[in-house]
């Protein structure tokens, strides 16, 4: 009598390829196919929630609202470098265009309401034409609502580039922030025009947006601020 082999994976004579050969490939495509997953997730324009950011320029003074002249007015503003909320290198300042910085912070409740006031503005009409319009997303925690701050953008349809400020909050800091919604007009000439917190209408905005184009002050009524 023929002796059988004792073992369902050894491979007979003539049968071809045994049978753990194949577990294995198996499991390796199971497993390039994981890695395939997170690199794309970690890839995604939702997860940069934090990046170096470099200023250069002197540290404007913190802004203490309304009632008093504000400092900064015609001083210089700091110039940062950082990444966008995709990753891309971004540079802020020093290009000879009047610039508005918005910051926000996802959990900011104010925030929440301020964002589609201005991306409805925007898809209006609002004229933003020779004005360069930036938010920087600052003051990240995921342990507090609406994060991450990009999928909350992209939800909103939030038409301008955001710069994502480092864990430090670098960014928001050189600018003198203490209150969200923060809004900084900044002239041609790199000058700080006008500095402003808490909530703005469609009217607010616009103005700012003027004072950064024209290079006048201007009065802009501004309404609840969330403290940092």
């Amino acid at each position: 009598m023929t002796k059988r082999d004792a073992s369902p994976l050894a491979a007979k004579k003539g049968s071809g390829t045994p049978v753990w050969v194949w577990l294995a490939v198996a499991a390796v495509v199971v497993v390039a196919a994981v890695v395939a997953v997170v690199i794309t997730t970690s890839n995604s324009s939702d997860d940069l929630t934090s990046a170096e950011v470099t200023a250069s320029g002197s540290v404007l003074p913190t802004f203490t609202g309304p009632g008093s002249p504000d400092p900064a007015r015609g001083t210089p503003a700091p110039r940062l470098k950082g990444s966008t909320l995709a990753g891309d290198p971004i540079t802020i300042g020093g290009d000879g265009t009047p610039t508005v910085l918005v910051f926000l912070a996802h959990w900011c409740p104010v925030c929440q309401k301020e964002v589609p006031i201005i991306t409805d503005w925007v898809a209006g009409g609002g004229d933003v034409d020779g004005v360069d319009v930036y938010s920087v997303v600052t003051s990240v925690d995921r342990t507090r609502g609406n994060y991450p701050p990009g999928s909350w953008l992209r939800r909103a349809d939030w038409p301008f580039t955001s710069l994502v400020d480092d864990p430090s909050n670098t960014a928001a800091n050189v600018f003198g922030l203490s209150a969200f919604p923060y809004y900084v007009a900044i002239d041609a000439e790199g000058n700080v025009v006008e500095r402003v917190t808490g909530e703005l209408d469609a009217a607010g905005f616009a103005a700012l947006v003027g004072a950064a184009r024209t290079g006048v002050p201007v009065t802009v009524e501004s309404g609840a601020a969330t403290p940092t």
